[in-house]
């Protein structure tokens, strides 16, 4: 997948101060008051522990609740406003439409047509891949976007869990990337606190 052959765009996040504006999208799924995340934080959880509980969450939930995870992650992650915002010279122009059509199509895929999907919207991120202009330096944030559609194609292409889980990490990148989140105790910061929460309620 576009993932690994992005040579030219540098590491995944690094934990450098946000600079575009970046904002995890509401989707209308009511979010966890600062009290219930309290509770989840007054759990200790390193990161290690917190890869072990999502993947055992993802491989025991149903077909129909991954799907409504996944879905619902891909349209918190991505959207049109934040899109433009990142663009800034890192992709050629038809890289930039190749894109914007790969990120429409993972946001309205329907369970009945995932697999074609998948194939366009490889497609697609082939033609993004040709048009990198950034040399191992492209915005995280841009590479965020470009994960979460990776990812989602992956897994509607083959339905595992690990691409899932993948596209979980990536949720929790972001949110890494805004307030470096101390990774032995991730649960203490209430973002990570309320997207586990979000995680535990789609899946279970």
């Amino acid at each position: 997948m576009l993932t690994g052959s992005l040579s030219r765009c540098g590491p995944s996040f690094g934990r450098v101060p946000s600079h575009s504006g970046w904002r995890v999208i509401d989707t209308g799924n009511p979010q966890v008051p600062h009290s219930a995340a309290g509770v989840l934080a007054s759990r200790t959880m390193r990161y290690e522990e917190w890869t072990v509980e999502l993947r055992v969450l993802v491989e025991g939930a149903t077909v129909e609740r991954r799907w409504a995870f996944g879905l619902d992650t891909v349209r918190r992650l991505t959207n049109a406003e934040a899109l433009d915002a990142l663009w800034d010279g890192e992709l050629t122009e038809a890289a930039w439409g190749a894109l914007r059509t790969a990120v429409a199509a993972a946001r309205e895929v329907e369970p009945t047509t995932g697999a074609s999907v998948a194939t366009v919207i490889d497609r697609l991120l082939g033609t993004v891949d040709e048009g990198v202009l950034s040399d191992g330096d492209m915005d995280p944030e841009l590479l965020a976007v470009i994960e979460v559609v990776s990812s989602w194609s992956s897994y509607l292409g083959d339905g595992s869990a690990e691409n899932l889980a993948r596209l979980a990490t990536v949720a929790f990148e972001r949110i890494d990337y805004e307030e470096s989140v101390d990774l032995d105790d991730v649960l203490a910061t209430v973002d990570i606190a309320e997207e586990w929460n979000r995680t535990r309620r789609l899946l279970s």
